[in-house]
């Protein structure tokens, strides 16, 4: 797909959006592929999100919370830094 540049935003900004599909040179439409396979498929209904739920974020924070309670990590202390002597 070929992005246009042509959808200006309020704020002086612009939205590149995929908008016109390009011909081979024998003559076939290029399709684009698959892309990127997700780590975990979430069902984000429009009605919940209309209501206030964000049900991608859900599911990312209780694989967050769930791999740090299987995986602690333990907390960072940075190194003394020595005094500097005068």
């Amino acid at each position: 797909m070929w992005l246009s540049d042509g959808n200006g935003l309020l704020d002086n900004g612009m939205a590149r959006v995929a908008e016109f599909g390009q011909f081979s040179s024998e003559g076939e439409w290029l399709i684009e592929g698959v892309g990127m396979t997700p780590d975990v498929e979430v069902e984000n209904l429009p009605h919940e999100t209309v209501k206030g739920r964000d049900r991608q974020l859900e599911v990312a924070l209780e694989l967050l919370e769930r791999t740090v309670k299987e995986q602690p990590v333990r907390p960072w202390k940075p190194a003394a830094i020595p005094a500097i002597q005068r």
